[in-house]
């Protein structure tokens, strides 16, 4: 799989892409596997298990499973990768996470050039969401063209992440795999029975709906030096 002169000006614009139903024919060995971690591991931050009320992260995480680690390797990933990076992209680091509630706007990498210097590496991620999730129950939210360095409008995001913008939202089906520049400003939203929250900018439009939980694994990739 590579990607089209279409798909590579629209990254190179927004900052982002979505592959829905990317790896649907290995979503079932792809859960499995990864409950399978979290289970030997007994839990995510310092082991302790996942009690639904806040974020559990386990880092590295695709390395500690075949079938996780496998997916570097496979085709469609691979070409995706290669297209934006060339064949000598190299594979940093992954983590493993329930997801609760809101997080805030944030980029992924450092912006202010002091640990990857002026202008940053090109530094790319992709998730794998393993659950259906919508706009008031956890889905990605990203605001187009954030990651685009030296820019005015991404410079003051940078210095007020969100300043009240709504973001575009990806609704998620099992084995969605959204992929993003790692500068770029994103956030998630999900809201509780007793207290609707938001993302910065966001109004509380999901008051009433039900706490989403949302795993999701994210190997990440960087270019070669």
């Amino acid at each position: 799989m590579r990607l089209t002169e279409q798909q590579l000006a629209f990254v190179d614009t927004f900052g982002y892409l979505g592959f829905p139903g990317l790896l649907k024919d290995r979503i079932d060995e792809i859960i499995d596997a990864f409950e399978s971690v979290w289970t030997e591991r007994g839990g995510g931050h310092d082991g302790r298990p996942h009690d639904g009320t806040a974020r559990s992260c386990i880092v590295p995480f695709i390395d500690q499973h075949p079938v996780l680690s496998s997916l570097i390797d496979d085709p469609r990933v691979n070409g995706i990768f290669s297209s934006l990076l060339g064949d000598d992209f190299v594979y940093l680091v992954s983590d493993g996470n329930f997801y609760v509630s809101d997080t805030n706007w944030h980029s992924d990498t450092d912006w202010s050039g002091k640990m990857r210097g002026k202008p940053p590496r090109i530094y790319f991620k992709m998730a794998f969401y393993l659950d259906p999730l919508t706009r008031d129950s956890g889905a990605l939210r990203v605001i187009p063209g954030s990651h685009r360095y030296g820019d005015a409008y991404a410079e003051a995001l940078e210095r007020k992440p969100g300043s009240g913008s709504r973001g575009r939202t990806g609704a998620s089906r099992a084995g969605r795999c959204p992929r993003w520049r790692s500068r770029r400003n994103r956030a998630t939203s999900s809201y509780s029975t007793r207290t609707p929250s938001t993302a910065p900018g966001e109004e509380a439009t999901g008051a009433g709906c039900s706490r989403s939980i949302a795993r999701r694994v994210s190997p990440r990739w960087i270019c070669k030096y």
